[in-house]
Parts: C-alpha cells; structure tokens; sequence
C-alpha cells in the first residue's frame, strides 16, 4: 500500500496542475472484438483501442453514430496490445492520423505486429489461450503500426487534459484513460462478463491486477468502462477487491 500512496500522491498532483481542458459530449462504445470507445469532445475525438478481426464495420457505424469523421480522432489510445484490441490500429492511423499512445512496455508489440498472448488465470482463461496458441496464432498476428507517445507514468493527453495512468497486471504495460476526474476506461484490468466477480480470466499478475483496481478506488473513479462486458460502479470494483484479496 506504501507503493500505491506514492503513486496516488503523484497522480493528485499531475491532474491537480492539469485538468480537463474540453467538453465530453458523448461517449460512444464500440463492438469490436473488445468494447472500444469512441469519447467524442468540442476538442475532437479520443478512441480507445482498436478491436479485432472483421470489425473495422463497427467503427465506421460508430464514426456515423456520433456524427463526425475518422479524421475527427486525435488520439488512439491503446489499453494493451493483446489482438483483440489492436487488429485495426494500422488502418484506423492510416485514415484518421490520430497519434497512438501506448506504454513502453508493449511499444515492441505494436511496432512488430507480434501480439503477445497472456497467461490464463482460471479453467476457461487457460483453455482458451491452450486453443489460439495451438489452432489460431495467425489471429494473433497484426499490421504493425509505430506508436507516437510511448509512457511509463502518468501522461496528460494535449489539449483533452485526459490522464492515463499505468494499470499494469492483466499485462504489464497496461494503461487506463480517466475523464471527468472520475470515469475510466479502464481495458481488460477488470472483465464484467461473469457475473459479480470482475477478475479477469486471462492477465499476468493477480495482485497486479488488485493493486491497479485499489489506485483506481484510491483516485475516487466512479464509473468504469471495460474492455470486456458493461460498464460497472466503484461499489462493484471493492467488492470485488474483496473477494479476491481472500
């Protein structure tokens, strides 16, 4: 808990000495392999990762939806480099020329078009990486696309005054992007897909994984957008900070 103050205390102060510098008028959340999301504002647009096969569709009806052009994107933000979530980055750079922002940590991934696979983390995590590692690795193979912004601590995205902050534990370079001082897309940090208990079947590091959820709760973020199921409260996450701390 000693790390997590430290962290807490630095990320007050970067959002304290920065803040949101544009309006949110919608958030549109995309179908795409993974939830992706659309936060369209009076600065321009943010998307929040890329999805998978065959669902380059979902993002054109989500460009149409929210009334604006591809070339509206500013920023691409990649919550981690598993497949599922970056299979149409390069095409999406290509006719936005959004900059992507992504850790350092997953930088290589991106830039080679070799997305990694995590370790499975219960019965079904575990059959289903048994699976694509042995029937479907060519799904994990992407366009490489060389990132723009490369972070390794809290980064203020220009002109949206946007936080993202490292999550790391479903992978290591995982990131978060927080809007409104107190909503979060948060990627696979946390799955709401089966039931009450939001641990992710797949990732490398259970108490990463809890350590990031207790800096979320820690940061006061209310409302969370998932990479994976519908979004969730902050009395959802402690709950299940609890369970798993068992």
């Amino acid at each position: 808990m000693k790390k997590t103050g430290l962290i807490l205390a630095m990320l007050t102060f970067v959002i304290a000495a920065a803040g949101q510098t544009c309006h949110v008028k919608s958030i549109v959340s995309i179908d795409a392999g993974c939830n992706a999301y659309l936060v369209v504002t009076d600065a321009g647009s943010v998307l929040v990762d890329a999805g998978s096969h065959h669902k380059m569709k979902a993002f054109d009806r989500a460009i149409q939806k929210a009334g604006v052009s591809y070339k509206d994107i500013r920023y691409i933000v990649i919550t981690h480099t598993h497949y599922d979530h970056v299979i149409n980055l390069a095409e999406i750079r290509e006719v936005s020329n959004a900059k992507i922002i992504v850790h350092e940590r997953e930088k290589y991934y991106l830039e080679s078009g070799l997305t990694p696979l995590p370790a499975g983390m219960t019965s079904l995590g575990k059959l289903g990486i048994w699976v694509t590692r042995n029937f479907r690795k060519s799904k994990t193979i992407a366009i490489p696309a060389v990132p723009d912004i490369v972070i390794n601590k809290p980064y203020i995205i220009p002109g949206f005054g946007f936080t993202i902050i490292p999550t790391p534990g479903h992978s290591e370079g995982s990131i978060s992007m927080i809007i409104n001082d107190s909503v979060c897309f948060c990627g696979d940090a946390a799955f709401a897909v089966s039931g009450k208990n939001l641990m992710p079947v797949t990732g490398d590091s259970k108490t990463g994984i809890i350590s990031s959820w207790e800096l979320l709760l820690a940061m006061g973020i209310k409302q969370f957008y998932p990479g994976h199921g519908k979004p969730f409260g902050a009395s959802d996450l402690q709950k299940s900070v609890e369970k798993n701390k068992k």
